[in-house]
């Protein structure tokens, strides 16, 4: 979530004048990587349970 704010603070630094389209691009852009970040964080906690509860089960 830093990562996403930190680039929205960035681009509007350096942004050109009166360019919303672009901004709209990398704002959706970081937040797709962010919302991917997440997926991917989510998916190997799943994973590291669903493989402690079969070894709880085989032990």
């Amino acid at each position: 979530m830093i990562a996403f704010i930190i680039d929205i603070v960035v681009y509007n630094v350096n942004k050109p004048q009166n360019d919303a389209n672009s901004f709209t691009k990398v704002l959706s852009k970081s937040f797709y990587a962010f919302i991917i970040q997440i997926s991917k964080t989510l998916r190997f906690n799943f994973i590291i349970n669903a493989l402690s509860i079969l070894q709880n089960y085989f032990s």
